[in-house]
């Protein structure tokens, strides 16, 4: 079956709603029976893809509230902009941080005026409170499940607005690109375009229903399931986290990290995956871990105090900011001290605060607790860390635009800049309100330049059969759980690391050879995102050969600032005499005895811009960014090259294999692409001609033969290329 709707959201939380809700208010007004336009044109169409039922999201289980400026005798917009770009560990996008909390004022407004609810003072002021890393009184909440009204608030909305289609229990399988229109897609492939999605439809789904609910029996038979092909002209993901990747998360079960691995397959950009934050207190039971029962950081903030179960106090030891220090420093302390004293949980104490205050504050947090036989005003919480939130995800742009044409991301499967290295308490649903109306006036300003690609093929699963053997992919789940949890936690270690990758490498293969085989369902393919998602905060966590922000690793305990008088790691310069000794070689092999003697570029491995090293060795460009790294390789592309490079590209004259009316300026590096786990070396002689010279440059960087290949004319970074 095939669909067509002018905007494709997949994702029910409060990003994808809101823009559903955004969008559809832009449009002109139509009554409930009329299809087209005043000018006669077809009404744009909306669709909201919902994985299970509109109200389970992650939204719905944010506790804590909505970060705003609202108090301006206290507060100000630079004030929320210094705790964000500190919790972030400065390497925060200030652009995206200067978006969030100047914009967040008129979104909370919107919210309001959508039906939301927040805590307000007898005067009529909102009841702010103060979470761990921020300076003032700024929190809007309602109670202790801000989140699970802002969602009822928008799913009144949106389930009162006739523009928009809602399906739920609807899964999407793949994002549709040129790659399904038998066009080879690489990493490197420019102007890669999203046509819509393969979205799983359950069994009872009536064709055309608008909102369809599944009755997937308890075994999770999924027989008789089709995969549909839904058509758009702009698609926005919107699927939330990866926290069910972990064993232990305040996550619900459904955040397998759906979207972030969707685009990733479809060679999209993903950044900051290493970026885990843990949440430092989730009640600490067994028998609940996926979501296990959030704690609210708001409790630490009104004066709760973390304790070993015997009463000592342990935050001095870690932070001056004692229980208010930021979540990463939190948890790690927690985690360090349940590994000393051999301990499953510490304690979170607001016994000493007023009994009435504190049941009102927390109601929902005190009657959980009062299930279980804690009462919390008289005895203390249990509480552990637990996967909390993803700061990466999705690289989009101030618009939600991801590197894929006509895809947005928002949420937590996107990668604004905001969080940078640590996402400060409360930031995260007023970034997936601002990010969804800054999405919805861009996309709206192009989705009349789009067409339906009719050319798509439907989903084709003939020679698969249905899968009997679930115990396959059960297992595999939980094998995806300890590895993540044993090898890649709140601390890391390059043995872990490579631990957990060559693990997970063993379940990739075995997963896709067991997709190809049976029918698409939500059980393998939500496997199939895990695994993706697990390799990705993996290989960004190796990447990273610092301690920064919510990753810490042994190996390498300090920041890169902390290191500026030593050698950029792994920033190695290629000598001279290898340099001059490959020139020669190559001259000699073009049968021309003169040695080389115009100006010749280092040859460097670049790593990841996260690593913050930069590309030429240049005395200039030692010196910290706005994010507290040193100058990137892309930085330096926009300063040096034109600077330096450009204007000496063509030199006439020249000697040895470069003689010609114009002179080439001969240079060469080899870079490491991440994303290919790729050597490339590009220079704009034919050195590929040449293969002592080759082997020259493989012996000076212990370069894998066959993780190398050639670039000509061109140079590569990051998932870049500057043509010359």
């Amino acid at each position: 079956m095939v669909y067509k709707y002018d905007f494709l959201i997949i994702g029910a939380g409060v990003a994808g709603m809101s823009y559903a809700l955004k969008v559809a208010r832009a449009l002109p007004p139509l009554s409930p029976t009329d299809n087209s336009s005043k000018n006669g044109k077809e009404r744009a169409r909306i669709c909201l893809i919902c994985k299970t039922s509109l109200d389970e999201a992650n939204t719905s289980f944010a506790q804590g509230g909505v970060a705003s400026v609202t108090n301006l005798a206290v507060d100000n917009f630079e004030k929320h902009i210094e705790d964000t770009m500190i919790a972030g560990d400065y390497i925060s996008d200030r652009k995206a941080v200067e978006q969030v909390v100047r914009c967040a004022p008129e979104q909370i407004r919107e919210l309001v005026e959508w039906g939301v609810n927040f805590d307000r003072k007898e005067d009529g002021s909102f009841d702010l409170h103060r979470e761990g890393g921020h300076s003032e009184f700024r929190i809007l909440h309602h109670a202790d499940d801000t989140g699970a009204e802002i969602q009822r608030g928008l799913m009144e909305a949106v389930r009162a607005c006739p523009d928009i289609v809602v399906k739920e229990n609807h899964f999407a399988v793949e994002i549709i690109t040129q790659h399904h229109l038998g066009v080879r897609v690489t990493r490197r492939s420019p102007h890669i375009h999203c046509y819509g999605a393969y979205v799983l439809a359950p069994p009872t789904a009536p064709e055309g229903a608008s909102i369809a609910r599944s009755n997937v029996s308890p075994s999770g038979d999924e027989g008789g399931a089709r995969v549909d092909t839904y058509l758009s002209k702009v698609t926005v993901m919107c699927t939330g986290g990866c926290g069910a990747v972990y064993l232990t998360t305040s996550n619900p079960v459904i955040a397998t990290g759906d979207g972030i691995a969707m685009v990733y397959r479809a060679k999209g950009t993903v950044q900051d995956m290493e970026f885990v934050q843990f949440h430092p207190t989730v009640l600490h039971h067994p028998s609940e871990t996926h979501p296990a029962y959030l704690i609210t950081e708001a409790m630490r903030g009104y004066g709760g105090i973390l304790k070993l179960p015997n009463g000592e106090t342990f935050m001095e030891k870690y932070d001056e900011r004692l229980s208010l220090a930021p979540r990463d420093i939190v948890a790690r302390a927690i985690d360090k001290e349940m590994k000393i004293h051999g301990i499953d949980h510490v304690c979170l104490d607001v016994t000493h605060k007023d009994p009435a205050e504190t049941r009102r504050h927390f109601p929902n947090i005190y009657q959980k607790c009062l299930s279980m036989g804690i009462d919390i005003t008289t005895d203390y919480i249990p509480v552990r860390p637990a996967a909390h939130y993803m700061c990466g995800g999705i690289k989009v742009d101030l618009n939600g635009q991801t590197s894929i044409e006509r895809l947005y991301a928002l949420g937590e499967c996107s990668c604004t800049g905001l969080h940078g290295g640590n996402r400060l308490a409360s930031n995260s649903l007023i970034e997936a309100v601002v990010y969804a109306d800054a999405a919805a006036k861009d996309s709206l300003k192009h989705v009349d330049l789009y067409d339906f690609n009719d050319q798509v093929p439907e989903w084709n699963d003939e020679g698969t059969m249905t899968n009997e053997e679930k115990v396959l992919i059960t297992q595999s789940v939980r094998e995806v759980n300890q590895i993540m949890s044993n090898y890649v936690g709140i601390v890391r270690s390059d043995l872990r690391l490579h631990r957990a990758w060559d693990r997970l490498d063993m379940l990739y293969e075995e997963t896709e050879r067991l997709f190809k085989r049976v029918k698409a369902s939500k059980d393998i393919c939500e496997l199939r995102n895990m695994i993706n998602v697990g390799y990705l905060i993996t290989r960004f966590a190796l990447e990273r050969k610092e301690s920064r922000g919510l990753h810490y690793t042994i190996d390498y305990p300090v920041h890169a600032y902390d290191k500026k008088d030593e050698a950029p790691v792994k920033a190695q310069q290629m000598s001279e005499e290898t340099l001059a000794e490959a020139m020669r070689v190559m001259a000699a092999n073009r049968g021309k005895g003169d040695e080389p003697k115009v100006g010749i570029f280092w040859y460097n491995i670049v790593q990841n811009e996260l690593f913050g090293v930069v590309a030429h060795k240049h005395s200039d460009y030692d010196k910290p960014n706005a994010r507290g790294g040193l100058i990137t390789s892309s930085e330096m592309h926009e300063d040096v090259w034109k600077k330096e490079y450009h204007k000496q590209k063509y030199k006439k004259g020249g000697v040895g294999p470069f003689k010609g009316e114009y002179q080439w300026k001969p240079r060469g590096r080899v870079f490491y692409n991440p994303a290919e786990d790729q050597y490339i070396i590009a220079v704009g002689t034919w050195i590929d001609e040449h293969p002592q010279a080759l082997e020259l440059i493989y012996e000076e960087f212990d370069l894998p033969k066959d993780k190398t290949i050639l670039e000509r004319g061109s140079h590569w970074d990051l998932g870049q290329t500057w043509n010359d």
